[in-house]
């Protein structure tokens, strides 16, 4: 189970450029769909396979899965993961 943490403290900067990046790309965001995790791509990658890439983002390490349910029940979305080497931002929409 992947398991989202809010306190690292670069987090402000990695949210800010990440709400701007994600809105250029085209991906909703807000303050409850954007969080900070410890977990790495390659957790996300064993959860839900391999990722896509978005040429929008391509100057920033990340993965994008897309039509994942988190849980069964829950609305389907897209997640968008970036990873800033000690923490990675993790959107789902």
């Amino acid at each position: 189970m992947i398991t989202l943490d809010r306190t690292y403290e670069n987090e402000v900067a990695a949210r800010e450029l990440c709400e701007e990046r994600l809105d250029d790309a085209g991906y909703g965001f807000g303050s409850d769909t954007l969080s900070a995790t410890a977990d790495t791509l390659a957790d996300f990658a064993a959860q839900w396979g391999e990722a896509k890439q978005d040429r929008d983002l391509e100057d920033l390490p990340h993965g994008v899965w897309h039509n994942v349910q988190p849980t069964k029940g829950a609305a389907r979305g897209t997640l968008v993961v970036i990873d800033f080497g000690g923490f990675r931002m993790a959107n789902f929409c």
